[in-house]
């Protein structure tokens, strides 16, 4: 099965346009199929099989994750109630955000560093659920006290920054406090459920893409990958 893969388009650009993508390290030519796509738009292609190969789609489509709007909206989560998605957020909600985190190849605080960081997803969920036991266990008052706060400032500015970085990615305007931070933290700290759902269905069209519980980025190994 031919691996596929998400890149970025560097400019508005017409059907037939060909411009130089790279993925692991290796430099390839995609062709910009039908219709033409935005900048920052997705372009999912078959992943290359040695640099500088070319790789056209021009008699495909840009399906692609929306751009300049989420695909689905905060409050949309009931659609999912029929899946693992939806429980996956509602009940482990810090699997979700590290398959997120594993999905977009960000660190341990939602952020891009220099390499993407490895198993990010086992080791997010790991240490929130070691936290969240370490909390209900202990009986001294200080430290459960301390414990809580740091354990919820972390899940707040992972999330937070998780949605900032999804917003610069896909063009998203922020819903009420303009586009820094505060608008993404917000929507994390009171709606942090339905946040991490809306987040983690926009990237791939679920219809085609199915949510996989079980997968370090919540996509079965057929999905593309984002680079």
């Amino acid at each position: 099965m031919t691996k596929i893969v998400q890149v970025d388009a560097p400019g508005d650009l017409e059907a037939g346009y060909v411009f130089d993508a790279t993925v692991d390290g290796k430099t390839f030519k995609v062709t910009v199929p039908e219709g033409g796509v935005k900048k920052g738009q997705m372009i999912e292609v078959p992943y290359p099989e040695s640099a500088m190969s070319t790789v056209d789609i021009s008699s495909g489509s840009a399906e692609s994750a929306p751009t300049g709007r989420w695909r689905n909206g905060l409050c949309d989560c009931c659609e999912t109630i029929a899946t693992g998605r939806f429980w996956m957020g509602w009940c482990f909600n810090c699997v979700l955000q590290g398959q997120l985190l594993e999905r977009f190849h960000l660190n341990l605080f939602g952020m891009k560093g220099p390499e993407p960081m490895k198993h990010v997803c086992m080791i997010y969920s790991i240490a929130s659920l070691v936290l969240y036991v370490l909390l209900m266990s202990v009986r001294v008052p200080a430290v459960v006290y301390i414990v809580s706060i740091l354990f919820v400032v972390w899940r707040v500015v992972v999330g937070t920054c998780t949605r900032f970085h999804m917003r610069q990615k896909y063009q998203i305007p922020g819903s009420t406090f303009g586009d820094g931070y505060l608008d993404d933290c917000c929507c994390t700290f009171w709606c942090g459920c339905c946040t991490t759902i809306q987040q983690s269905r926009h990237s791939h069209d679920e219809k085609v893409h199915r949510y996989d519980c079980c997968s370090m980025t919540g996509l079965r190994p057929d999905a593309p990958a984002i680079v």
